[in-house]
């Protein structure tokens, strides 16, 4: 019985795993003429960021809510968990309220829109962390917010790099191609 158990919990990782890897060579998501793309988890003077864009791929302007964007207020899911030897449970979540002022925010054809998540505010517990390479993010968002209509999730996944460590993600400039 015990071994089976093994068997079974090794499968589980290894699906994961294997998912995981998917993820990390899919890092958009696009939803008819928008894309929105995780760009990078980011370490700048002791607190962690996500950077995140939203392309236009349309041959026309789009005028977008600032707090409907992936970086607005309470926009984008987030889990952050420890993988690797340090695997567990994901990192606890803070709840923030956050005010954004209306203000609207218009992306140019073949252009984008850069924004950016101070994870260190909603996950406190990232800051006990030295091997950021043992983190990994999950993110969803919901492009109805910005294109309207029924819900329509994207997400992906995004490994942590450890500072100073020469690792880089090398994204094409722009997905619109």
């Amino acid at each position: 019985m015990a071994d089976s158990f093994k068997g079974i919990v090794h499968s589980g990782r290894m699906v994961c795993l294997l998912a995981l890897a998917l993820l990390y060579f899919f890092p958009m998501a696009a939803a008819g003429e928008l894309f929105v793309r995780a760009d990078q988890v980011r370490v700048d003077q002791g607190s962690v960021y996500l950077d995140m864009s939203v392309w236009n791929c349309s041959g026309h302007r789009v005028v977008e809510q600032l707090a409907d964007l992936p970086w607005g207020q309470d926009a984008t899911g987030i889990v952050v968990y420890a993988a690797g030897p340090v695997a567990g449970q994901p990192l606890e979540e803070v709840g923030l309220i956050e005010d954004f002022p209306i203000k609207e925010v218009t992306i140019s054809p073949g252009s984008s829109v850069s924004g950016v998540i101070n994870l260190s505010r909603s996950f406190p517990k990232l800051s006990r962390y030295t091997k950021y390479n043992d983190l990994v993010l999950f993110w969803v968002y919901d492009m109805s917010l910005i294109q309207g209509g029924a819900d329509a999730y994207v997400g992906g996944m995004l490994p942590f790099v450890q500072p100073g460590s020469g690792a880089t993600r090398k994204l094409s400039a722009n997905p619109c191609g």
